[in-house]
C-alpha cells in the first residue's frame, strides 16, 4: 500500500516536472508588442489596439487576457520574448504592481518602451513616483522581490519611462483618430503595415449601429471593439453611434446593438440617442457588458415619468418623460446576451457570433454580404438528383 502511494506521488511529481520544463524551455514566441496596461482603466482599449494592429499588420501582440496560462512567466515574457513594451498611461497604471514589474524588466534588459498618454493621465514628478510605491502592501513588495525587483529599481525605471516622448491617445476622439494613434505607436515600434490596410473607421452607409454609454472611455472602446468584430463577422457595414445626430445620418440602418452598462439609463446623451432610434424604427438588439448593470424596478419608471431627465425635459418638453420611460421599458424587454469585453479573444468571438445571429434579416437579404462561415451555415443542402427525366416524345 505504501509502495503504491509512493509510486503515485513519484509519477505525479515527474509529470509536473516535465510540464514545468516544457513551459520553461518550449520554443519562444516573439511578440512585436507587449501591452502594459491597467485592466480596469484600459483593458478594452488594449483589445482595441490589438484588433487595429491585426487588421493592418502581421504583428504579434501580447495581451494578458489572451495568454492567461503564461501569467506566471509574464516578466520572463517581457525579458526574452518582447521587442517593444507599449505602456498605456492611464491614471493608475503606474500604481499597479505587475505593471511596475513589466516596466522594470523592460528597462533592465533594454527593451524599447513606448508610452501612450491617455486622457486623464498627468506626468508624475519624483515625489509622486516615490509615493506610488507606498501604495503597495508588504505582500506585493515581497512578490516583486522574489523576481529580483526592488523599489529603487521601480523608481529609476519610472523616471526613464516618463522622460520618453509620448504618443497621445484621445479616448473620446473619433474612431479614425484613435486608429491613427494606434498606427503611430506601430510606426514607433517599427512595424510593417500592409500597403492597403483595412482600417476600422466609420462606415459610409452602415446597416448595423453599435452604441451604449459612450461618455465612459472604456465603454466607448468596447463599442469600437464590437463594431470591428461584428463587421468582420457579417461583412456588413457597421458604425459606432455616440449621439442622436449620428443616428439621423444612418438612414439605411436596420439594427442597433446597445451595450448595457451601469448608470447608462441616467445618461442624457444615451437617452436622446434612444429616442432617436425609437423615431427611426430601427430594431434593437442588446448585450450586457457584465459591469454590474442593474435592471430597474417599478420605482425607477415611476420616478422617471414624474421627474424625467433634466436635459431631456429641457430639449423635448414635459411629454418626453413618459416617452422615455416607455423607450427604456421596450429596450429592456429585449433579451440581453452576455458580452465580456475584458475576456479572451476566443470567448469574445464566441459571444459576438451569438449576438450577430440576432441579426436575422441579414440571413435572407441578398443585397447584404454574409461572411463565408455564415454562408456555409445557411446554404441549403443540394437536392438529390432523383429519377432521370423521360426522353421527349418522337415527332409524328
Amino acid at each position: 500500500m505504501v509502495f503504491s502511494i509512493m509510486m503515485v506521488l513519484f509519477a505525479t511529481a515527474t509529470v509536473a516536472l516535465i510540464h514545468a520544463s516544457y513551459r520553461r524551455f518550449r520554443p519562444v514566441t516573439m511578440y512585436d508588442i507587449f501591452l502594459c496596461h491597467h485592466k480596469a482603466a484600459a483593458g478594452v482599449l488594449a483589445r482595441f489596439f490589438k484588433i487595429v494592429l491585426a487588421k493592418a499588420s502581421r504583428a504579434k501582440v501580447f495581451l494578458d487576457a489572451d495568454q492567461l496560462e503564461d501569467l506566471e512567466l509574464i516578466f520572463e515574457t517581457v525579458r526574452s520574448s518582447t521587442r517593444n513594451l507599449v505602456v498605456l498611461l492611464t491614471q493608475e497604471v503606474l500604481s499597479r504592481m505587475w505593471c511596475a514589474g513589466e516596466i522594470v524588466t523592460a528597462q533592465l534588459f533594454n527593451i524599447p518602451m513606448v508610452p501612450v498618454r491617455c486622457d486623464g493621465y498627468s506626468r508624475l514628478d519624483g515625489a509622486a513616483i516615490r509615493g506610488l510605491c507606498d501604495l503597495w502592501t508588504e505582500g506585493e513588495k515581497h512578490t516583486l522581490a522574489t523576481f529580483g525587483i526592488h523599489l529603487d529599481m521601480v523608481q529609476t525605471s519610472y523616471q526613464v519611462l516618463i522622460d520618453l516622448r509620448t504618443t497621445d491617445m484621445a479616448r473620446f476622439g473619433g474612431q479614425k483618430d484613435q486608429e491613427e494613434a494606434v498606427f503611430a505607436v506601430g510606426r514607433r515600434c517599427k512595424l510593417h503595415f500592409r500597403m492597403f490596410s483595412m482600417t476600422l473607421g466609420q462606415a459610409s452607409n452602415p446597416r448595423v449601429l453599435v452604441t451604449g454609454a459612450t461618455s465612459d472611455a472604456e465603454l466607448l472602446s468596447a463599442c469600437m471593439v464590437v463594431q470591428s468584430m461584428v463587421q468582420n463577422d457579417l461583412q456588413i457595414e457597421t458604425s459606432v453611434m455616440c449621439d442622436a445626430a449620428q443616428v439621423k445620418q444612418a438612414p439605411s440602418a436596420v439594427y442597433v446593438l446597445v451595450l448595457l452598462s451601469r448608470g447608462m439609463l441616467l445618461d442624457p446623451a444615451f437617452a436622446e440617442l434612444l429616442l432617436q432610434v425609437r423615431d427611426s424604427n430601427i430594431e434593437i438588439v442588446t448585450a450586457s457588458t457584465n459591469d454590474g448593470f442593474q435592471f430597474p424596478g417599478q420605482d425607477f419608471y415611476v420616478k422617471l415619468e414624474k421627474e424625467g431627465l433634466a436635459e431631456i425635459n429641457t430639449k423635448f418638453g414635459e411629454g418626453s418623460k413618459k416617452v422615455l420611460s416607455d423607450s427604456y421599458r421596450a429596450l429592456l424587454r429585449v433579451l440581453a446576451l452576455p458580452l465580456t469585453p475584458l475576456g479572451s479573444q476566443g470567448s469574445l468571438q464566441k459571444q459576438i457570433s451569438d449576438i450577430t445571429r440576432r441579426f436575422k434579416k441579414f440571413q435572407s437579404i441578398g443585397e447584404d454580404r454574409v461572411s463565408p462561415r455564415r454562408a456555409l451555415e445557411h446554404t441549403p443542402p443540394s437536392p438529390s438528383p432523383g429519377p432521370p427525366l423521360p426522353p421527349p416524345p418522337l415527332p409524328p
